[in-house]
């Protein structure tokens, strides 16, 4: 049964731009949105770490963050998942699971913004009958912004206990609504509408706030101190998300409309922001792959805009490294942004 056909999707170009910037985002201009299909299945076993193997013993779709099977991902990574896989399949205690469970984790669900553009989006896309099951959590997934949308959503769920392998009678789920770091445009507002209805608290940092990740283990902006003062000259709100319990969270970024941030976990509650919001997002130099956050700007359609970051390329992390941001040309831009 497919409940969503596949599309295309046309994307907003970023603003205050110029060809090299747009160079970034060339190929993110105009992309297919795959068909979600519903998944029915029967008999599956499921490790409480969220490993779904087949009545055979091999490893099920589900059990990964795109509809590609493991043997299109890096040999390295597809010998470690299947040991494992195998590991715990011989090791972890049996148990049968009567009854029909929702499921909608992959290996990446523990992530901030996996949670929210992967795994909610596949929970609301479902037909309204079989949303009163409950839904199937690994037995880590217990972060405290996991647990509280899923109450903000109505969604029951059960944990799987540690070290068990469940045989579970009937497993309902949806296909991804888009590979990752794309979007269902039409599911991603509606996540965005129902979880912005629910916000009860009142706290308020202004309407222009920075995401810092001072506080972050990797990918800082270098000259942080020197971007925090240019920032706050522009009336900016330094705030360091962590600080904050998910619901304060949704309270401060739902009175921002403009918003400052490196490229990481925080600019996904950009979700939750006013309508018609500016984003800024820091990255590092040259950098065409990691458009998750200018697509989510345009499905959201919300301006965006980027300003490249200098980073050392001998640093040991090079996918994440720290940058340094030119902040006269940061000043440019938020005097644009006004």
């Amino acid at each position: 049964m497919i409940l969503f056909p596949e599309h295309i999707v046309e994307r907003t170009p970023l603003v205050h731009s110029n060809e090299i910037l747009d160079s970034l985002v060339q190929r993110e201009l105009k992309k297919t949105i795959p068909a979600c299909e519903l998944i029915k299945e029967e008999g599956l076993m499921i490790s409480s770490s969220g490993k779904v193997f087949q009545k055979d013993g091999s490893l099920h779709r589900l059990s990964f963050s795109s509809d590609r099977t493991i043997d299109n991902k890096n040999i390295l990574f597809r010998n470690q998942f299947k040991w494992a896989a195998r590991k715990e399949k011989a090791k972890f205690e049996k148990r049968k699971l009567a009854g029909s469970y929702l499921w909608a984790t992959d290996y990446f669900s523990a992530n901030y913004f996996h949670w929210f553009c992967d795994v909610l989006p596949r929970i609301l896309v479902l037909p309204e009958k079989y949303k009163k099951h409950p839904l199937l959590l690994p037995s880590k997934l217990r972060s405290n912004f996991i647990l509280k949308s899923l109450e903000s959503l109505g969604v029951e769920y059960v944990h799987l206990e540690e070290g068990r392998l469940y045989e579970v009678e009937d497993i309902v789920a949806a296909s991804h609504t888009a590979n990752t770091g794309n979007y269902n445009e039409e599911i991603i507002n509606r996540l965005r509408k129902e979880i912005k209805t629910k916000i009860s608290r009142n706290i308020s940092r202004g309407n222009k706030i920075y995401i810092s990740r001072s506080k972050a283990r990797k990918r800082k902006v270098s000259n942080e101190a020197e971007v925090e003062r240019t920032l706050i000259d522009h009336n900016y709100s330094i705030i360091n998300f962590e600080d904050y319990t998910w619901l304060d969270q949704l309270s401060i970024i739902s009175h921002a409309d403009r918003i400052v941030g490196i490229h990481g976990a925080g600019l996904t509650n950009m979700l939750f922001a006013k309508e018609f919001s500016k984003i800024l997002e820091f990255r590092k130099r040259g950098d065409n792959i990691n458009n998750c956050f200018y697509s989510m700007a345009s499905a959201l359609n919300f301006p965006f805009s980027i300003v490249q970051g200098n980073f050392n390329p001998l640093t040991f992390d090079r996918r994440s490294p720290n940058i340094t941001i030119n902040v006269q040309k940061l000043h440019q831009i938020l005097d644009a942004f006004a």
